[in-house]
C-alpha cells in the first residue's frame, strides 16, 4: 500500500469516529494545537501575505489567523479528501484544495506545515517534504515536529533530534530559527528565503 493510501487510510477512520474534532488530526486537545500556531504567528508576519497551508485539515490555522485579525491570501491543501470537504463547508470563503504540493503552481509568502511529520510517515519523509516547500516559498517555511527529548512516547509517532533537523535545513538557507521554547515535547523550525528583518 503506497505512504498516502496508507495515511488516508489511517485518518479516514479516525474522522469518522470523531467527526470534526482535533482528535480526527490526532492532536492533543485544541490547546495544544493553538500553543503550535500561535508560536508561527509570534515569529511571522502573515499580514497581507500569501499563505501555503501544507496538510491544512480542518483549515484551523485559517480560522486562527481570523481570530488574530490576520488578513491574507489563504490556500490549504490536504492529501485527504474527507478533510478538504469539511474545510470547504466550515470555511467558504477559505481556498482549500485536495493536492499534493507538487500540484500546486506558483509560490506563496509563506509556507506552512503543522503536525504533518508526527504520524504514519517514513521517519525520513521530512527530507523530501521540506526542499519542495522551501522552493514554494517567497519568504519563509515554518514547520513543527516532535523532539525526541520527550519523555513519554507513542509507537505511531515520530520523533526527531531538533539539531539534526536544523542541520538538514542549514543546506539550504543560513537563516533559520529553532524554537523549542514553548512545549517541551516540540520544536518549530523557520527558514527564510534571506534577512529575518
Amino acid at each position: 500500500m503506497r505512504q498516502i493510501d496508507r495515511i488516508n487510510k489511517h485518518y479516514n477512520a479516525l474522522h469518522k469516529q470523531f467527526g470534526d474534532d482535533v482528535r480526527s488530526l490526532e492532536w492533543g486537545c485544541e490547546n495544544s494545537q493553538s500553543m503550535r500556531f500561535n508560536v508561527f504567528v509570534e515569529t511571522i508576519d502573515f499580514q497581507k501575505r500569501t499563505v501555503l497551508d501544507v496538510g491544512c485539515g480542518f483549515g484551523d490555522l485559517y480560522a486562527f489567523l481570523r481570530r488574530k485579525n490576520v488578513h491574507c491570501d489563504y490556500l490549504g491543501i490536504d492529501i485527504n479528501e474527507g478533510f478538504i470537504k469539511t474545510s470547504k463547508k466550515k470555511y467558504p470563503k477559505a481556498m482549500f484544495l485536495n493536492r499534493v504540493i507538487n500540484d500546486i503552481n506558483g509560490r506563496f509568502d509563506v509556507v506552512i506545515a503543522s503536525g504533518i511529520f508526527s504520524s504514519y510517515v517514513s521517519p525520513v519523509f521530512y527530507k523530501k517534504m521540506i526542499p519542495e516547500m522551501f522552493e514554494k516559498t517567497k519568504y519563509a517555511l515554518a514547520f513543527n515536529m516532535l523532539n525526541n527529548y520527550s519523555t513519554k512516547k507513542l509507537k505511531y509517532q515520530n520523533y526527531y533530534d531538533s539539531l539534526e533537523v536544523l542541520k538538514y535545513c542549514k543546506q539550504f538557507t543560513n537563516w533559520v530559527i529553532l524554537r523549542g521554547d514553548y512545549k517541551f515535547n516540540d520544536f518549530t523550525i523557520f527558514m527564510y528565503k534571506n534577512s529575518t528583518k
